[in-house]
């Protein structure tokens, strides 16, 4: 299982960062870019509830990014430092139509949770990982293309 995380402050001017982050671990897992969007969207959105929702745009509260992977499921949490929501509150403006960002994720994932009063949500993503191309294997295909034909 791999683990990482990260905190921000509590700025919008600052969700590049979170693009980075999610770049930076879809590069040391192989991951097509092509998910890029399925990744980001979701957790931007989280991030923009934390921030908006959660701490109020205070800039001296800070929102925490956890990211774990088990095989081809990514599990985030995002974590805010305020004082929750009230989750009934939002099934009505999710039938109603009002709530858009929880809405989006509740769309793109899996087991989407709150936990310690509404001030985390969780939520899971099956992702296929992009097979590694290695020096190795390129040199093989080519053997194999050249001397084999038949076979490939």
């Amino acid at each position: 299982m791999f683990y990482t995380h990260m905190e921000m402050d509590s700025d919008l001017s600052k969700l590049s960062e979170i693009e980075d982050f999610v770049q930076s671990f879809m590069q040391d897992f192989h991951i097509d870019s092509q998910y890029s969007g399925i990744l980001n969207t979701p957790l931007l959105e989280a991030v923009k509830n934390a921030i908006i929702h959660g701490n109020q745009s205070d800039p001296h509260k800070k929102v925490h990014i956890l990211c774990q992977n088990n095989e081809d499921r990514w599990t985030f949490s995002v974590k805010d430092e305020g004082k929750g929501f009230d989750f009934d509150q939002y099934l009505q403006q999710r039938i109603l139509g009002l709530s858009h960002g929880l809405s989006i994720i509740f769309t793109l994932c899996d087991n989407v949770e709150f936990q310690n009063n509404g001030s985390v949500i969780s939520f899971s993503i099956w992702l296929p990982k992009q097979k590694q191309e290695t020096p190795h294997r390129e040199w093989a295909q080519k053997v194999m293309k050249q001397y084999l034909p038949q076979l490939v």
